[in-house]
């Protein structure tokens, strides 16, 4: 019996207030060829008080290998948060969920 399942989740939160731009660019690939176990994990958190240009990356990957298992599990999580300065508010709040499983079972 071998199993496959695969399950991605990304979250993204995005507040902004006055003017400012921040870009972020994801890229994730799957490639299931031989029974392996891959977890990653990124967490990011971004936290601008006071000031303009302050930039926080942090980022965890955690990698692990079995037998006879496939299963990838994805979760970014991303916040960004900013305070302060009233003048000229923009908000823009973007949450975008993907929820994908597969899964495949083969009988000898």
């Amino acid at each position: 019996m071998r199993s496959i399942s695969s399950k991605q989740q990304q979250q993204q939160q995005q507040q902004q207030h006055n003017r400012q731009q921040q870009q972020q660019h994801q890229q994730q690939q799957q490639q299931p060829e031989k029974p392996q176990q891959h977890q990653r994990q990124q967490q990011q958190e971004e936290q601008q008080h006071h000031h303009h240009h302050q930039q926080q990356q942090q980022h965890q990957q955690q990698q692990q290998q079995h037998h006879h298992q496939q299963q990838q599990q994805q979760q970014q999580q991303q916040q960004q948060q900013q305070h302060h300065y009233h003048h000229h508010q923009q908000q823009q709040q973007q949450q975008q969920q993907q929820q994908t499983s597969l899964t495949f079972i083969v009988c000898r």
